[in-house]
Protein backbone atom coordinates (compact mmCIF):
# COMPACT_ATOMS: atom_id res chain seq x y z
CA UNK A 1 0.00 0.00 0.00
CA UNK A 2 0.71 3.70 -0.86
CA UNK A 3 1.72 5.69 2.18
CA UNK A 4 -0.86 8.81 2.85
CA UNK A 5 -1.14 11.49 5.00
CA UNK A 6 -1.65 11.33 8.45
CA UNK A 7 -4.60 14.28 8.31
CA UNK A 8 -6.63 11.93 6.01
CA UNK A 9 -6.16 8.47 8.09
CA UNK A 10 -5.98 10.23 11.47
CA UNK A 11 -10.12 10.41 11.25
CA UNK A 12 -10.49 7.21 10.16
CA UNK A 13 -8.00 5.98 12.61
CA UNK A 14 -10.19 7.58 15.81
CA UNK A 15 -13.28 6.28 14.82
CA UNK A 16 -12.20 2.62 14.48
CA UNK A 17 -10.89 2.77 17.85
CA UNK A 18 -13.17 4.83 19.09
CA UNK A 19 -16.08 1.78 17.90
CA UNK A 20 -14.04 -0.66 19.24
CA UNK A 21 -13.88 1.13 22.18
CA UNK A 22 -17.41 1.33 22.76
CA UNK A 23 -18.13 -2.43 22.22
CA UNK A 24 -18.51 -3.91 26.09
CA UNK A 25 -16.01 -6.71 25.83
CA UNK A 26 -13.18 -4.11 25.10
CA UNK A 27 -11.25 -3.17 28.41
CA UNK A 28 -8.83 -0.31 26.54
CA UNK A 29 -8.49 0.86 23.08
CA UNK A 30 -5.58 3.11 20.86
CA UNK A 31 -4.22 3.65 18.25
CA UNK A 32 -0.80 2.47 17.65
CA UNK A 33 1.65 2.50 15.28
CA UNK A 34 2.93 5.45 12.54
CA UNK A 35 0.21 7.22 13.81
CA UNK A 36 0.39 7.18 17.48
CA UNK A 37 4.27 8.21 16.56
CA UNK A 38 3.07 11.30 14.73
CA UNK A 39 4.67 10.56 11.35
CA UNK A 40 3.65 12.69 8.66
CA UNK A 41 2.49 9.76 6.27
CA UNK A 42 1.15 6.68 6.86
CA UNK A 43 1.14 2.83 5.68
CA UNK A 44 -1.48 1.61 7.71
CA UNK A 45 -3.67 1.69 11.22
CA UNK A 46 -2.45 -0.26 13.79
CA UNK A 47 -4.94 -0.58 16.55
CA UNK A 48 -4.04 -2.32 20.27
CA UNK A 49 -7.09 -3.40 22.39
CA UNK A 50 -7.27 -5.50 25.37
CA UNK A 51 -10.38 -7.66 26.29
CA UNK A 52 -10.72 -10.48 28.32
CA UNK A 53 -12.23 -12.73 24.75
CA UNK A 54 -10.02 -11.27 22.14
CA UNK A 55 -11.73 -13.42 19.88
CA UNK A 56 -15.21 -12.26 20.23
CA UNK A 57 -14.03 -8.26 19.68
CA UNK A 58 -12.23 -9.93 16.44
CA UNK A 59 -15.44 -11.19 15.14
CA UNK A 60 -17.57 -7.98 16.35
CA UNK A 61 -15.01 -6.38 14.35
CA UNK A 62 -14.97 -8.44 11.06
CA UNK A 63 -18.45 -7.52 11.01
CA UNK A 64 -17.53 -3.75 10.16
CA UNK A 65 -19.23 -2.92 6.98
CA UNK A 66 -16.21 -0.69 5.78
CA UNK A 67 -13.92 -3.84 5.29
CA UNK A 68 -13.30 -4.84 1.61
CA UNK A 69 -11.06 -7.61 1.85
CA UNK A 70 -9.53 -9.58 5.19
CA UNK A 71 -5.55 -10.62 4.79
CA UNK A 72 -5.43 -12.57 7.76
CA UNK A 73 -7.46 -13.02 10.91
CA UNK A 74 -6.60 -15.39 14.10
CA UNK A 75 -7.31 -15.40 17.95
CA UNK A 76 -6.01 -11.97 18.57
CA UNK A 77 -4.95 -10.18 15.55
CA UNK A 78 -6.69 -9.46 12.41
CA UNK A 79 -5.57 -7.33 9.15
CA UNK A 80 -7.82 -5.67 6.58
CA UNK A 81 -8.34 -3.75 3.93
CA UNK A 82 -10.80 -0.94 4.62
CA UNK A 83 -13.03 0.41 1.54
CA UNK A 84 -12.41 4.39 3.27
CA UNK A 85 -10.18 4.89 2.82
CA UNK A 86 -8.94 2.71 1.24
CA UNK A 87 -5.71 1.90 3.70
CA UNK A 88 -4.93 -1.89 5.67
CA UNK A 89 -5.98 -1.69 9.36
CA UNK A 90 -4.42 -4.05 11.98
CA UNK A 91 -5.73 -4.96 14.91
CA UNK A 92 -4.06 -6.75 17.77
CA UNK A 93 -6.42 -7.49 21.04
CA UNK A 94 -4.65 -9.00 24.21
CA UNK A 95 -5.90 -9.61 27.32
CA UNK A 96 -5.83 -6.29 29.45
CA UNK A 97 -2.30 -7.36 31.52
CA UNK A 98 -0.82 -7.42 28.23
CA UNK A 99 -2.20 -4.00 26.76
CA UNK A 100 0.84 -1.99 27.59
CA UNK A 101 3.75 -4.32 26.30
CA UNK A 102 1.48 -4.58 22.49
CA UNK A 103 1.18 -0.85 22.91
CA UNK A 104 5.02 -0.41 23.03
CA UNK A 105 5.44 -2.75 20.74
CA UNK A 106 3.02 -1.88 18.04
CA UNK A 107 4.18 1.68 18.10
CA UNK A 108 7.22 1.18 17.47
CA UNK A 109 9.08 2.10 15.17
CA UNK A 110 10.86 -1.51 14.07
CA UNK A 111 14.23 -0.06 14.70
CA UNK A 112 13.35 1.23 18.57
CA UNK A 113 11.88 -2.16 18.96
CA UNK A 114 15.19 -4.10 18.27
CA UNK A 115 16.71 -1.56 20.69
CA UNK A 116 14.91 -2.02 23.61
CA UNK A 117 14.40 -5.62 23.33
CA UNK A 118 18.20 -5.74 23.47
CA UNK A 119 18.57 -3.54 26.51
CA UNK A 120 16.10 -6.25 28.03
CA UNK A 121 18.39 -9.12 27.15
CA UNK A 122 21.29 -7.29 28.49
CA UNK A 123 19.51 -6.91 31.58
CA UNK A 124 18.56 -10.01 31.76
CA UNK A 125 14.73 -9.72 30.72
CA UNK A 126 12.50 -10.49 27.30
CA UNK A 127 10.60 -8.50 26.49
CA UNK A 128 7.74 -8.91 23.81
CA UNK A 129 4.49 -7.76 22.55
CA UNK A 130 2.63 -9.95 25.70
CA UNK A 131 4.94 -8.49 28.23
CA UNK A 132 8.52 -7.96 30.23
CA UNK A 133 10.06 -10.87 31.97
CA UNK A 134 12.85 -11.75 34.32
CA UNK A 135 14.94 -14.31 32.11
CA UNK A 136 16.20 -16.80 34.78
CA UNK A 137 12.57 -17.36 36.28
CA UNK A 138 9.96 -16.18 33.30
CA UNK A 139 8.28 -14.24 35.64
CA UNK A 140 6.51 -11.37 34.32
CA UNK A 141 7.71 -8.11 35.54
CA UNK A 142 5.46 -5.68 33.76
CA UNK A 143 3.00 -5.34 31.04
CA UNK A 144 0.15 -3.75 31.65
CA UNK A 145 0.98 -0.28 31.04
CA UNK A 146 3.81 1.35 29.22
CA UNK A 147 5.42 3.49 31.76
CA UNK A 148 5.59 0.20 33.65
CA UNK A 149 8.09 -1.71 31.52
CA UNK A 150 10.65 1.20 30.73
CA UNK A 151 10.47 1.71 34.52
CA UNK A 152 11.72 -1.51 34.95
CA UNK A 153 14.57 -1.12 32.04
CA UNK A 154 15.57 2.16 33.61
CA UNK A 155 14.10 4.13 30.58
CA UNK A 156 12.40 7.25 31.09
CA UNK A 157 8.95 7.19 29.95
CA UNK A 158 7.55 9.38 26.87
CA UNK A 159 3.58 10.00 26.63
CA UNK A 160 2.80 10.27 23.28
Amino acid sequence: MIRQKLEKILPAAKKYAGRLNRMKETIRVAVAGSIRRGEETVKDIDIVASSNNPRVVIDKFLKFKEIKEVLASGDTKVSVILNTPNIQLDLRVVKDDSYGAALQYFTGPKEFNIKIRSLAKMKGMKLNEYGLYDRETGKKLAGRNEKGIYHKLGLKYKKF
